[in-house]
């Protein structure tokens, strides 16, 4: 399993679409893991996420978003520059509230 992500990894910034990293013990995403503009798909879950960073709204190409089954307590509020998202699952997780611009994203279709 992947412990954490590698600078290595980046390589394809410039044309990943897809990332599925579930179950793989990521307790962090570094900074370099939002230069990847292009991403429309990030599958987290299953993994030991406590936050998600603010660098999230980078991804504003990101349509589906799935953080089930973490730590999550919260999600940032730089979320809402993630325009495109249409499905956004954060299930099974202890959040205690989402912020009020993730509702305001108009193509999110499933929350």
């Amino acid at each position: 399993s992947v412990v954490s992500t590698q600078s290595t990894g980046y390589r394809y910034a410039r044309t990943l679409e897809e990332l599925d990293l579930n179950n793989n013990q990521i307790n962090e995403l570094p900074k370099p893991f939002f230069n990847l503009k292009r991403l429309k798909r990030l599958v987290l879950n299953g993994n030991d996420l406590s936050y998600i960073p603010n660098e999230i709204g980078n991804l504003t190409q990101l349509q589906e978003l799935d953080l089930t089954h973490n730590g999550l307590q919260g999600l940032p509020e730089n979320i809402k520059f993630c325009k495109n998202l249409q499905v956004m699952n954060f299930g099974n997780n202890p959040v205690e509230s989402i912020p009020s611009g993730l509702l305001h994203i108009k193509n999110l279709t499933y929350l």
